[in-house]
């Protein structure tokens, strides 16, 4: 570690999609390792620069690390600092040491799918996974839970071919929750799609792993959890459930709630905390804990594990090489940064800004000819929580998706095209800040053509920003009023008869 400096070790333990370009020095996110502070920064729900303030507390951190990896090792100062990491996450979500629950860490969210799928794998019987499709989740999930390798090079450095299989024995297909146009299909046909597959799969000996997202790239919970409980009730222990959380737009009260249900639930730093890209964590329960203990791995997870990331005692680390990921801490510092600002605000506070900033969002796009909001849901959690319990701010949309709409409001902006403009905006100009949105989604066809839509979000570094000084909540609601018009200006380089982007 002592050769490598914090820029490089704040790219380093992940995969190409970390990878810097030589000539725009960022990711292919479009972020680099350093802070962007005249960005308006409104992606995090996919990926977000580094705050000053987390850039200076991981400042910190490396130099702590140096001078503990020379003292100490790597190897011990890399186990010690992953069991303090976890012990921080536990703390974060209000769960006590003793309370059973166990964290394992991982560079992303997609490693995280991996591990996972093939620890809920049972020796003795082939496992089926359904997930998301992937336009709600991401597009190396359904590889990662079919346990094949999903990027070209995995966080050892190994290079491997995307697609390929690590274990036998698995299997995966998606459910899809919008319509080819985009629309939301009705809740209980996809519920009744997802109970075909699974006791068809069931049927054939396998035992199943459904992939509840809470929530999506679009601000959904897919499949409903009326549907998630409803399936367990059915098929017992032939079916199990990981809840991808890696958004975290959830609540401590949330979190916990679903482990004391009894399922595993994956968070990572980068999206809604806005830490840099590249730092996942899985909480799981006791119950799973206990079955998990004994589980082996497949020896080709030495390209994606450190004995350090597992919990103690657990035999799968046994046959992982030691080695010292110092990228994955270095990232889970800066968003621990920004989780720990945020729990400090109060519940109420948080709510009244996520509410207020919600509604000047959805108002403008409601009224504002130049864009159409794409349809979501309500974020519905009734069947987790206790009854009577209130209604806590993850139950507020904070991911805001919409298309854009030509030139005098006359059709769509197609996928092509909404991609030209979030790639302008994104640039900037000679006085004029660049505009972060996050990555357009597929949303099927509108008149024959691929569409996309761009999404708006509040983030957890904004609502602090909003609490710490007079006039905050306004000043990121301007923040975004500005951001939206920036997307309107760029999006009146097309019409209905030209297609590509004015000059």
């Amino acid at each position: 570690m002592s050769a490598l400096d914090l820029l490089h070790l704040l790219v380093s333990g992940g995969d190409e999609r970390l990878a810097l370009d030589p000539q725009t020095g960022c990711n292919m996110y479009g972020y680099g390792p350093r802070p962007a502070a005249s960005e308006r920064a409104l992606s995090s729900s996919t990926a977000s620069s580094i705050s000053g303030s987390a850039f200076a507390a991981v400042q910190h951190y490396h130099r702590y690390l140096l001078g503990e990896s020379v003292a100490r090792g790597e190897t011990a100062v890399y186990q010690a600092e992953c069991d303090g990491l976890r012990a921080s996450l536990l703390d974060c979500i209000g769960c006590a040491a003793s309370s059973g629950v166990e964290v394992l860490l991982s560079p992303s969210g997609t490693d995280l799918h991996l591990l996972a799928t093939l620890l809920f794998r049972q020796p003795d019987a082939p496992l089926f996974t359904l997930t998301l499709e992937p336009s709600e989740t991401g597009s190396s999930v359904a590889s990662a839970a079919s346990g094949s390798h999903f990027m070209a090079h995995s966080p050892s450095g190994a290079c491997r071919l995307p697609g390929s299989s690590i274990t036998s024995g698995i299997s995966n297909a998606t459910f899809a929750v919008r319509d080819d146009a985009g629309c939301l299909r009705d809740e209980d046909d996809v519920e009744d799609d997802i109970n075909a597959r699974i006791a068809a799969a069931i049927e054939s000996g396998h035992n199943c792993l459904v992939v509840v997202t809470d929530v999506s790239k679009t601000g959904l919970i897919a499949p409903r959890l009326d549907t998630v409980f409803r399936l367990r009730a059915r098929y017992g222990d032939r079916i199990d459930f990981l809840i991808d959380g890696c958004q975290l737009r959830l609540t401590p009260e949330t979190i916990r709630a679903y482990l004391a249900q009894g399922f595993a639930l994956a968070i990572t730093g980068s999206k809604f905390l806005g830490g840099p890209s590249f730092s996942g964590a899985l909480f799981c329960p006791p119950s799973l804990a206990k079955r998990w203990r004994d589980r082996e791995l497949p020896p080709q997870m030495a390209d994606y594990c450190a004995p350090a990331e597992l919990p103690s005692g657990w035999r799968a680390r046994q046959a992982l090489p030691d080695r010292a990921n110092f990228g994955l801490l270095l990232r889970w510092h800066a968003a621990l940064h920004e989780w720990q600002a945020l729990l400090a605000i109060p519940s109420s506070e948080i709510e009244r800004t996520v509410r207020t900033f919600g509604k000047a969002v959805e108002d403008r796009l409601r009224h504002d000819g130049a864009f159409i909001p794409l349809a979501t849901r309500s974020l519905d959690r009734h069947p987790l929580l206790p009854s009577g319990s209130d209604l806590s701010y993850d139950a507020i949309p904070t991911i805001f998706p919409f298309l854009l709409n030509r030139r005098n409001g006359i059709g769509t902006l197609n996928a092509v095209e909404t991609r030209h403009v979030f790639e302008r905006v994104a640039r900037g100009g000679p006085n004029v800040p660049a505009i972060r949105l996050g990555q357009p989604v597929a949303c099927g066809l509108r008149h024959g053509e691929k569409v996309a839509a761009l999404r708006l979000c509040l983030s957890a570094r904004l609502i602090v920003d909003a609490s710490d000084r007079e006039g905050g909540l306004v000043a990121i609601i301007n923040h975004a009023m500005k951001a939206l018009d920036g997307v309107a200006m760029a999006s009146c380089g097309f019409s209905v008869e030209r297609r590509s982007i004015a000059a």
